[in-house]
């Protein structure tokens, strides 16, 4: 069991995939991550963790609903 509800959040997120920090940030899917703590890591290789449902949704939103099998057409 995870120590922590953020290890337990690293845990859920799904797909894996290489990144470099660049000057102007982490690249991904047409987005760019950017934050004055990359700047000493330019250069560098790292690997970014998603959950393919929820990216490119506003984090502050509640999740969407999972259908429910008597509610599919």
């Amino acid at each position: 069991m995870p120590d922590s509800l953020d290890q337990l959040d690293l845990l859920l997120l799904t797909v894996a995939r290489p990144r470099k920090i660049h000057p102007d940030g982490i690249h991904f899917q047409a987005l760019r991550y950017l934050d004055p703590v990359l700047a000493a890591y330019v250069g560098e290789d790292v690997v970014i963790r998603y959950d393919p449902p929820r990216h490119g949704r506003d984090p502050r939103l509640p999740p969407r609903p999972l259908p429910v099998p008597g509610d599919l057409p």
